[in-house]
Formats: C-alpha cells, structure tokens, sequence
C-alpha cells in the first residue's frame, strides 16, 4: 500500500512539474496556447483516465487502466532526435485525447494524424481542431492494426501496454512502408520481435510519470 501511495505521489509530482515546464516554454506558441486551453475545457468535467478505463471494461479489455500520455517534452524530443519539420506527415497510433497530436501540428507546422478506438476522445478532440480551425492536425476512429500506413513519414507508437499479438500485428503492416520511413517506440525496439527486418536507428532516454525509459527510433532493413 505505502508503494501504492510512493508511486501515485510520484506521478503527480512528475506530472505538475511537466505542466509549468509546458506553460514556461511550449505556451510561448500562442496557437498551441489556445488550442491546449479549449482542449482542456473539454476535459474539465471529464476525467480522461476514467473515460478510458469505461470504454476499456465496455470492450472486455483485459487491462482496463491502459491509458497515458506521452509528455509534450518527450514529443518535442522526438522530434529533435528524429528531425522531423514541416514536409512531414506524422501518424500517432492510439492517440488518446489527441494533445500530442496538437502540440506537434502547431510545433511543427505539419500534417499529423490520430488513430483513437474510443470515440469520445476522437469526438472531443475534433471539436477543438475545428474550434480553432487547425487544418493541419486530424482524428480518426478506429483501431491501430487497421488503418492505411501509406504516405506517412513518421509514425509514433506509445504501445508499452500492448500485448505481443497486438505488436506483432503492427509489424505485419510496418514491413510495408516504404524506405525511410521512422517508427518510434517506447520501451522496446521492433528489432526484439523481428530483427531481420527492422534495426535501430537511434535511441536515447526519456522520463515519463511512471519511471525512466528509452525511446527507439526505428527503420526497416
């Protein structure tokens, strides 16, 4: 019970620190600044972790707390790392409420998609993008293994909660993309599940609420 308690003081220490690094730095952008504030709204009433964790039990889903987000920070890092900028064409997998997408369409200034299977994250998070007009950012309902990977030149995957099979049937898809194309993940390399076909290209660490990992930036063969 006291880890319990270490763990969750922990978070939300992380958490509020990550908040004023946001508003210090990121809210220097005043279009993400608007954006961020109405998405915001939209979750004022609404606690996205128990919007997940409802949608999760309506679908039988065996781990029912499998939501979080990856810190802005962390998404302005990767995009250094990958150097990523206004020709490219990003794809978040499984991207929750969508502030990611967001953040990296204002930071950036280019095309970035959100795949999202839980309906009201998508519903809310298009409201915003049409509130403030951001052509550049776009939600999709559906579920990750089923989307077209075709012309994206980047594509991000926070899957630390996946299941083997679920990965596995990611890189089915992945081993179709064309050359150059970037797929990060968290935690783990594509490489451990099949090394003949994708390498690392680069990885480096990172801190999220829940502990220090790293994130690889990988290529196919």
């Amino acid at each position: 019970m006291l880890e319990f308690f270490y763990l969750f003081f922990k978070c939300r220490v992380f958490l509020w620190k990550e908040e004023l690094f946001v508003r210090r730095v990121f809210y220097k952008d005043l279009a993400f600044k608007a954006v961020d504030a109405l998405l915001k709204k939209e979750y004022l009433f609404d606690n996205p972790y128990k919007m997940s964790r409802k949608f999760l039990q309506s679908k039988g889903a065996k781990e029912v707390n499998a939501y979080g987000e990856t810190p802005l920070s962390v998404l302005a890092e990767v995009a250094k790392e990958c150097f990523l900028g206004p020709d490219d064409h990003i794809l978040d997998l499984g991207c929750g409420r969508g502030r990611g997408v967001l953040f990296l369409s204002c930071l950036l200034g280019c095309r970035v998609r959100g795949i999202e299977w839980n309906p009201a994250f998508v519903e809310k998070a298009n409201k915003v993008k049409e509130k403030q007009n951001l052509s550049r950012a776009s939600f999709l309902l559906g579920e990750m293994g089923e989307v077209d990977l075709s012309g994206y030149t980047a594509i991000y995957l926070y899957g630390t909660c996946l299941e083997d099979e679920e990965i596995l049937r990611l890189i089915a898809l992945f081993k179709h993309l064309k050359k150059g194309v970037k797929i990060v993940t968290i935690s783990y390399p594509l490489s451990d599940y099949d090394p003949a076909s994708f390498k690392v290209s680069k990885s480096f660490p990172v801190a999220f609420p829940w502990g220090n990992t790293d994130i690889f930036i990988n290529s196919s063969l």
